[in-house]
């Protein structure tokens, strides 16, 4: 547990120190440890890249070709978007926040770091909401079969944009 005492000159200092209650100093990482999470890393990094060009790829072959220009892969491209995103924000976070391995990364507090982390979760608040967005399509297809797709394509954007954003945004404010 760790104390502070409400005073008439203000709040104490915290006792004990955050260093010796969470023993900080004696939690030394073994050299299996530090492999472990080195190669854990790589992976995923090589994981997201794999799915990075290939996201790029599939949005590029959407684009130039237009017989696959309607209201579905439309939502597909954004869908892959928000994917993009969320790659890139994973190379963006992993940038800042290990970028100096001398640095304890749980008392980091920069701008870099916060915007980093606001990012990330932007993104991936965009990923749930195209996916959303994916079963309002096709619920919308299932149920107004003969209503045309295009005058619901702006709210989609809506949805899957702005709801993140304006989500995002409560939260920044908030922290």
């Amino acid at each position: 547990y760790i104390f502070r005492n409400c005073t008439k000159e203000g709040w104490t200092d915290v006792y004990p120190p955050y260093e010796e209650a969470c023993e900080f100093g004696e939690d030394v990482e073994t050299e299996s440890e530090s492999t472990y999470y080195s190669t854990f890393k790589q992976v995923y990094t090589a994981g997201y890249a794999t799915s990075l060009i290939s996201l790029i790829t599939a949005i590029f072959v959407f684009t130039v070709f237009r017989k696959f220009h309607c209201t579905r892969n439309y939502i597909h491209m954004n869908l892959f978007a928000s994917f993009i995103l969320r790659a890139t924000s994973v190379f963006v976070k992993d940038g800042v926040l290990f970028a100096d391995e001398t640095l304890d990364h749980c008392f980091m507090s920069t701008v870099a770091c916060k915007s980093a982390v606001a990012f990330f979760q932007f993104s991936i608040l965009a990923n749930y909401f195209w996916l959303l967005v994916e079963g309002m399509y096709l619920q919308t297809l299932l149920a107004l079969t003969f209503v045309s797709q295009k005058k619901y394509f702006w709210w989609y954007i809506l949805i899957g944009w702005g709801l993140p954003t304006s989500i995002l945004t409560v939260w920044v404010l908030i922290r």
